[in-house]
Parts: structure tokens; sequence; C-alpha cells
């Protein structure tokens, strides 16, 4: 099984409570205070690169995005992997 597949145990937020996968590696995760997507390496090079540069990086956690600001960049990403409706908003919300 690849590490992709395998849900993270830990978050910038603290450890992994509920984890959902949405596809090709691609989690969203839930802590006891906050949660966000994580993105794997191999997954990132398909994003954006201005997405990416905009992620967890400062804390060292290149692949992460925070639910409230930056989960949008995934979903318009990976537009697949999520509802019609999911996508719609993400568009509606990405800067």
């Amino acid at each position: 099984m690849s590490n992709s597949i395998r849900p993270p145990t830990t978050s910038p937020w603290g450890a992994v409570e509920m984890a959902t996968h949405r596809g090709s590696g691609i989690w969203f995760v839930s802590t006891s205070s906050h949660g966000g997507f994580y993105v794997p390496p191999e997954m990132l090079g398909k994003m954006p690169q201005r997405y990416v540069e905009r992620s967890f990086r400062d804390l060292g956690r290149l692949g992460w995005f925070e639910e409230d600001q930056d989960a949008v960049k995934v979903v318009a990403s990976f537009p697949h992997l999520f509802s019609r409706a999911e996508v719609e908003q993400a568009l509606r919300w990405i800067d």
C-alpha cells in the first residue's frame, strides 16, 4: 500500500482525529481544534504553483491546506474528486 493511501496521523493543527480520503492520496483531516487538506508530494506538482507556494510551507509542512482559507485551492485543482457544488463554491471563493 502506498504511503499516500494511508491517512495522516498528525497535521499542523495536531493529532488527526478523523480523515476522509478524497482520492489520489488527498485527505481531508480534522483535529480537536481545526483541519484541512493534505496533498501528497506527487499531487502537489499537478496544482498551480501559486497555490502550492502559499500553503503551509512556512511551517515546514508543505502540502497542507487550511480548511477556512486554502481548501478551495485543492478543490479547484482536482475538481474530479469533488461534487459539482463543491467545485462551484470553490471557484467563487478562490483568489
